[in-house]
């Protein structure tokens, strides 16, 4: 009998020091790891047509200056190096990193290529991104880099959204500035996404692409009559912009202010009758004639609370946005081209706040005075 009680006060034991070996590593100083932003799929996968496009804030991304280089080597080693030849598609040379060793290697191959690139103030160097990434950080996650080369010093870069369906993961990158006049250099970024491996390991094929410009000038952003089917749109709107839509992804916010703001959260395919209304709205509003920072009250009235709006138009390669932040709670202006503004934005947010998919989601939780 005693025997018996002995085996069960081990097996007991036992259990025990596992648990605290579970606690111990769950505590662990990870002062030193690079955070990463696990990848939010509750109900990306509802419609089919908008699953598996992630916005760029759903992952830690950073910017870096690498330099400029025409090597071939750059491309040749790349995983898709079988799309660098003649297509329709932009693409960029990318690589995936899943261990501190891997990485070294990277660093240790390409880094004799580039030309040391000026150092900016707004942009890290990549030699003082890359300390984040230790044995910790590969633990659970992969490290995807691309490269990109640029005409000019004066432009700038960022992640427009990522693909992924488990098989296929690809980053999407586009040009986030227009500026009017420029330097004549050539320079090189690399743009390193933080990706947990339960999201990428599965993903046999690793691509990235260039997909526009972000602030088109005006001469490339005129709409036309009848919709193009290139025509993707974004909005953002409500007390301190806590409600958005993207036409692109599908996803619908109701609100950011809950206890769970994954509740207030579906995606929503618009129908061909409610994008085109909504084109017409936005075509009529004619966005390249707004700048892109833009007080519809012109400094006249203001609220606390404060409302945010931001409209972004996408056609083709260009993106138009206007951004109306902190502005009085009132789609209701004093002058002409600000009454336009908020009028078709209002036009927008009725055709969206009409779907079933908007009246599904829970009350709001919270009300500001």
């Amino acid at each position: 009998m005693k025997k018996y009680i002995a085996l069960i006060l081990v097996f007991v034991c036992l259990l025990s020091l596992f648990g605290c070996a579970k606690e111990q590593k769950d505590s662990m100083d990870t002062s030193a790891v690079t955070t990463v932003k696990t990848a939010d799929t509750t109900g990306i996968f509802d419609d089919p047509d908008s699953a598996y496009v992630y916005p760029s804030d759903t992952f830690e991304i950073t910017m870096s200056r690498y330099g400029y280089s025409d090597s071939d080597q750059i491309y040749f080693g790349a995983l898709n190096r079988d799309k660098m030849y003649m297509s329709s598609v932009h693409h960029l040379p990318v690589y995936k990193c899943d261990t501190a060793e891997e990485l070294d290697a990277f660093n240790d191959t390409y880094s004799p290529l580039i030309q040391d690139s000026l150092h900016l103030d707004e942009v890290p160097q990549y030699r003082d991104v890359i300390t984040g990434y230790d044995g910790n950080f590969f633990d659970e996650n992969s490290l995807v880099i691309v490269y990109l080369t640029s005409g000019s010093g004066s432009l700038t870069y960022g992640v427009e959204s990522i693909f992924c369906d488990g098989k296929t993961f690809v980053v999407h990158v586009e040009r986030t500035n227009d500026p009017e006049c420029g330097t004549d250099d050539m320079v090189g970024w690399l743009i390193a996404v933080a990706v947990p491996d339960s999201m990428i390991e599965g993903c046999g094929e690793i691509d990235a692409d260039f997909v526009g410009v972000k602030y088109a000038n005006t001469n490339m952003f005129l709409l036309p009559e009848k919709m193009p089917d290139d025509f993707n749109f974004s909005i953002t709107w409500g007390c301190f912009g806590q409600s958005s839509y993207d036409s692109k992804t599908g996803k619908l916010v109701k609100t950011t202010n809950a206890t769970d703001p994954r509740k207030y959260v579906t995606y929503y395919r618009l129908s061909k009758a409610e994008k085109e209304q909504i084109y017409k709205y936005i075509r009529d509003l004619d966005p390249a004639s707004y700048p892109t920072a833009y007080d519809p009250h012109e400094g006249k009235l203001g609220s606390d609370p404060s409302m945010t709006i931001i409209l972004t138009v996408r056609k083709g390669i260009a993106m138009r946005s206007i951004v109306a932040e902190n502005i009085a709670i009132t789609y209701e202006a004093e002058n002409e081209k600000g009454q336009a503004f908020l009028t078709a934005c209002k036009a927008v947010v009725d055709v969206l706040t009409e779907t079933d998919a908007w009246k599904k989601l829970p009350d709001y939780e919270f009300y500001y005075d």
